[in-house]
């Protein structure tokens, strides 16, 4: 049997525990939201951020999966970094090429050419998939476009390699090397490598 209490009794006992179940509420809350940007913040450094590379004099800071980098006041951001696509072997590649002029894809690999045309929209005059003569293409309704236009032609091989003639680039890759093989590209006409 319990005790009888009185009703002001009961409404203070109510409240105390009332008052010690909110402060305690607003301590988790506090302290998982501390914890979450403390050990968030640690982890992603350790495990996706990867801290800083330098390059060639260029600063590469790994954040939201990407490397990202300046070059003359312009943003860029790629999936690998240089030193990931060391092995790939380069031609001479100028961004003077490009500036200010349209540039043409010809791409089944829709990853890798959208790696080169977030990072080359800022100055290009604009960017079209076309079609590249005397090669089959699987949508007609493209323009074809020649070597005397800027083209980007993206192909699987056995290895991964960029090769270049007159205005084309072919960008050759096996199937799970794209982006990097696109990379190594936009590294090459930036400068970096």
């Amino acid at each position: 049997m319990k005790p009888l209490i009185s009703k002001e009794e009961q409404e203070r006992k109510d409240r105390r525990n009332k008052t010690i179940i909110g402060v305690l509420l607003v301590a988790v809350m506090i302290f998982s939201t501390a914890g979450y940007a403390f050990f968030s913040s640690t982890a992603g450094d350790k495990n996706e951020n990867g801290g800083n590379e330098a390059y060639n004099g260029i600063e590469f800071v790994r954040g939201n999966g990407v490397w990202l980098f300046n070059i003359g006041g312009a943003e860029f951001a790629t999936q690998y970094n240089p030193k990931e696509t060391e092995d790939i072997k380069l031609p001479i590649l100028s961004a003077a090429q490009y500036n200010g002029r349209p540039l043409y894809i010809v791409s089944e690999e829709s990853e890798a050419s959208a790696e080169v045309a977030r990072n080359m929209q800022g100055f290009v005059e604009r960017m079209q998939y076309a079609c590249l003569q005397n090669y089959t293409c699987a949508d007609e309704n493209l323009p074809e476009k020649g070597c005397e236009d800027n083209v980007i032609f993206f192909s699987e091989a056995n290895a991964s390699s960029i090769e270049k003639e007159e205005n084309c680039v072919f960008i050759l890759h096996n199937s799970s090397e794209g982006v990097r093989a696109a990379d190594a590209f936009l590294f090459g006409i930036l400068g970096v490598r």
